[in-house]
């Protein structure tokens, strides 16, 4: 998948934030081997995302973060800027 693909996929997700941060949790439990608790794998997930925003340039010493309100419109304006991942 190109950048352009990536972007167009992105942007046609209708999935909530709370939606992707839950199918994302579940796959780091499964992963686990069902060996950690919900607890553990919300926290594990939290760090994998703060692990990604920090490759990516998005953490807190950057401020451009991915807006996790509902909104798209950070990413588009990331996309449209030419960032790539």
């Amino acid at each position: 998948m190109d950048t352009k693909e990536l972007w167009e996929f992105v942007k046609n997700d209708k999935r909530t934030p709370s939606e992707i941060f839950e199918e994302l949790r579940q796959q780091v439990q499964e992963m686990s081997g069902g060996k950690l608790s919900e607890k553990e794998s919300i926290e594990a997930t939290r760090n994998l995302i703060g692990f990604c925003e920090t490759v990516m340039g998005l953490g807190k010493n950057n401020r451009k973060r991915l807006d996790v309100t509902g909104g798209r419109s950070n990413m588009e304006n990331e996309a449209e800027s030419g960032f790539v991942a």
